[in-house]
């Protein structure tokens, strides 16, 4: 079964006329790879879904979610007064956060909150697009 997000790559590859070989080529990918994340039928890891959504000019929202799914997150973050500035350097994160279920989020929670205890006393700040240490 094929995921939504190599549906969505394969229309945003086709907006973007490019052939699949020249993406793969973009990405450092065997010649493959588009046949073999079809056939397997799950989404690639975050470094290669942000390197495809700018190789076709979309966001990974778009791949992940769809283009009507992003807009809907888009416009949640724009008329949330709670939203926040995600910086550059998280914002493939968040991205894939967002399509999580409550499940896969709290196993993700508890993983960087470990991560965040051990690095007490090195924390940065957000502050606008950069990041400060505090």
């Amino acid at each position: 079964m094929t995921s939504l997000f190599w549906n969505n790559l394969e229309i945003a590859r086709i907006k973007a006329q490019k052939e699949r070989k020249n993406i793969e080529k973009e990405c450092n990918l065997p010649n493959s790879a588009f046949t073999q994340g079809i056939k397997r039928g799950s989404s690639p890891s975050v470094d290669l879904a942000y390197q495809l959504a700018k190789t076709v000019r979309f966001t990974i929202e778009e791949l992940v979610a769809g283009e009507s799914g992003a807009e809907y997150v888009h416009n949640i973050v724009k008329n949330d007064p709670r939203a926040i500035q995600v910086p550059d350097r998280i914002a493939p994160i968040v991205d894939c956060l967002l399509v999580l279920d409550e499940r896969d989020l709290a196993a993700i929670l508890a993983n960087v909150q470990s991560l965040a205890g051990d690095k007490k006393g090195q924390q940065t700040a957000i502050i606008g697009d950069s990041d400060v240490a505090v």
